[in-house]
């Protein structure tokens, strides 16, 4: 199979943008805020350099492992990495939250009103 061949057989890559591209940012400015480079980066959160680059450029997806590994290795949360992206964040640390999030689709709107009513008396 030659080049062009095998090249038409395979999908495209979509550069992120979006909320997602807004994470890359933050991934960016936390590393450059630290002094670390890509390869630092890389070493320190057990991702590889070229995952690093290609997250960074916005070409690879950011899966919630590779989000948990960034955030270690730049020292800090899931939610401080995502903060001010726009991303939603995720509650999933904390398994009051989980179990919560769980029985949501089951509740009815008067289930909710009642809950939020009981939790805001606390």
């Amino acid at each position: 199979m030659d080049y062009n061949a095998r090249s038409n057989a395979m999908p495209r890559r979509q550069k992120i943008t979006g909320e997602g591209f807004a994470v890359i940012e933050r991934i960016k400015e936390l590393r450059r805020a630290r002094g670390l480079t890509q390869r630092a980066l890389a070493a320190r959160s057990g991702l590889s350099d070229s995952a690093i680059a290609h997250i960074e450029l916005g070409w690879n997806l950011l899966t919630l492992a590779a989000v948990e590994k960034l955030a270690a290795g730049l020292g800090v949360s899931i939610r401080e990495l995502l903060a001010e992206t726009g991303a939603p964040v995720v509650l999933a640390d904390d398994p009051f939250c989980m179990e919560i999030a769980a029985l949501l689709p089951k509740l009815t709107p008067t289930h909710r009103a009642d809950i939020l009513r009981v939790l805001r008396d606390l």
